[in-house]
């Protein structure tokens, strides 16, 4: 109670995984998840502990960290594939 269910959350997580070239709206994700946009931002914060589009950004630089550290990709093009 309180907290997305395990699939929507899989499913939201898939998504911005897939997606972190790309910004999704509240809307997109809430649609993903089955939930209105105001209900989906609560629920993902009480799930997750931040807020998605925080999320998104953690995830983009965890990625980029990976990137640089493990190819000869400029930074600037790392940015510009994660959607920086």
């Amino acid at each position: 109670r309180g907290k997305l269910c395990v699939a929507s959350l899989t499913r939201v997580l898939d998504y911005m995984n897939d997606q972190l070239h790309e910004t999704p709206t509240l809307d997109e994700l809430a649609d993903i998840a089955g939930y209105s946009p105001f209900h989906f931002a609560r629920l993902f914060k009480s799930t997750v502990g931040v807020a998605p589009h925080q999320y998104l950004t953690k995830l983009r630089i965890q990625r980029s960290q990976f990137m640089l550290a493990r190819s000869g990709i400029s930074i600037t093009k790392v940015a510009s594939e994660l959607g920086f």
